[in-house]
């Protein structure tokens, strides 16, 4: 949540996201209480310092933790009231306060520019502060150096005697997108970091192209990493990446995988990539088929595949699915359906419809319970509807259902994959492409979250 934040997404009603972040102030383990705090900075609602400052007697003990109160403080609060809240909770304003607020504060930040954070600081929760910052890309250029950028500096953190500080510094190279040949630590010396360095060495290379096609031969050494959390950050790096040689190993490394994250992790790989690879597909439908209708692992790998021609694949077994439920009746006994062509959605005649009257009732039952917004943007669905194709119109009636009854986020990442395939298969006359892409700008406006 906090790295799609970080990157311009929103939440178009935060309320129920903001009542679980805070919820999560209260767990016991500490990364959960610093990351909840990460959350709230990241969302800047003012009402919620007061979650954020409750944990300041906890700070004392663990910087981090204070780097990001300070953080959630100057994030929605004016400067001076920041500030004056901190000095109260019995923070003060130097040192790794002055860089967790460098990120929200201008003037801090021109404090900042002003105050190297040498590489060879004895204080690691300083350095780690300054990591992040540099990390989100909110630091002074020359922060660590002033001859050498934050970029060259990041690099040489990674031999940092302290392993949170390399980890950090892996972390924020990752962010920006700098590369594994920005990595100062020998490739050979990945086995003998420790874990919370390792797991960020392999997801910066693997989810490298370039770098991984020239050590693919690290798969393997992932493969058989003791740690599970290693495992799984490598497994996600590879999720958007794909090169010539890595299906058989990627694959071995599937069956062998005894964690279920990062088998699943493995899984969201093959699903992106099945049109490098019939095995890959061949996979993924077997998993699709064995996975519970409608259950979290099959919209899992739907979301997976949504850029891919197999994605329609899976709507359509769903669809035979959620018909096999549907329609457990006569017409399906004698081998025939019926098709409505004259129903009445929502005082419009749309046409076609494939199926029987049933799920239109089901279907424009729930539509009628959604929210006033859901329910306009389902309204201008139906209409288009009659114009697909008749399998589009079935998975495309199937969707509408799916997202009246849950509207969430991963409901409607898979209907705009609807649209986008359909799109590729109309006659685009009379201004019906048109409707598609007002449809897509509505949708993506109402639940824009990444």
């Amino acid at each position: 949540m906090c790295d799609r934040l970080r990157k311009g997404f929103y939440f178009t009603d935060a309320t129920k996201v903001r009542a679980t972040v805070k919820f999560c102030t209260f767990r016991t383990s500490q990364n959960a209480k610093r990351w909840a705090v990460n959350g709230l900075s990241e969302l800047g609602y003012s009402s919620d310092v007061d979650a954020a400052l409750a944990l300041a007697p906890q700070a004392n003990e663990d910087p981090d933790l204070m780097a990001a109160i300070v953080g959630a403080v100057y994030a929605s609060r004016p400067e001076d009231e920041a500030s004056a809240l901190l000095e109260q909770a019995g923070i003060p304003p130097t040192g790794l306060s002055l860089i967790a607020s460098a990120r929200f504060s201008h003037s801090q930040k021109t404090k900042l520019v002003q105050t190297l954070i040498p590489l060879e600081a004895s204080n690691s929760a300083e350095l780690r502060a300054a990591i992040v910052l540099a990390g989100t890309d909110h630091a002074p250029q020359h922060m660590f150096h002033r001859k050498f950028t934050n970029a060259i500096s990041l690099g040489q953190l990674n031999q940092h005697d302290v392993p949170s500080v390399s980890k950090y510094s892996i972390w924020a190279i990752t962010q920006l997108d700098l590369g594994f040949s920005c990595l100062t630590l020998p490739i050979a010396d990945i086995e003998g970091c420790a874990p919370e360095v390792r797991k960020w060495m392999f997801r910066l290379l693997f989810r490298d192209a370039t770098s991984l096609q020239k050590h693919l031969e690290m798969i393997d050494v992932a493969r058989k990493d003791g740690s599970r959390e290693v495992r799984e950050e490598a497994a996600i790096g590879l999720r958007e990446t794909f090169v010539n040689g890595i299906e058989n190993r990627v694959i071995e490394w599937f069956f062998r995988e005894d964690h279920d994250e990062t088998k699943n992790a493995l899984l969201d790989h093959m699903a992106a990539h099945c049109s490098q690879s019939e095995q890959y597909k061949s996979i993924v439908l077997d998993f699709y088929r064995s996975s519970g209708f409608k259950s979290d692992a099959r919209n899992r790998i739907e979301a997976a595949s949504i850029k891919t021609d197999l994605y329609r694949e899976l709507r359509m077994i769903e669809m035979e699915d959620e018909q096999g439920r549907l329609f457990a009746n006569d017409n399906f006994g004698k081998g025939s359906t019926m098709v409505n062509n004259n129903q009445n959605f929502i005082g419009n005649q749309i046409g076609a419809v494939t199926g029987s009257g049933d799920i239109n009732t089901d279907t424009l039952s729930a539509v009628a319970q959604t929210d006033e917004a859901t329910r306009q943007i389902l309204q201008k669905v139906l209409q288009i509807l009659p114009r697909l194709s008749e399998e589009d119109q079935g998975v495309g009636m199937l969707l509408v259902k799916e997202i009246a009854e849950n509207p969430g986020k991963s409901t409607w990442q898979k209907f705009l994959g609807f649209l986008s395939g359909a799109k590729k298969t109309i006659d685009a006359t009379g201004g019906f492409a048109g409707s598609i892409d007002g449809l897509v700008g509505e949708i993506t406006d109402l639940v824009n979250m990444g």
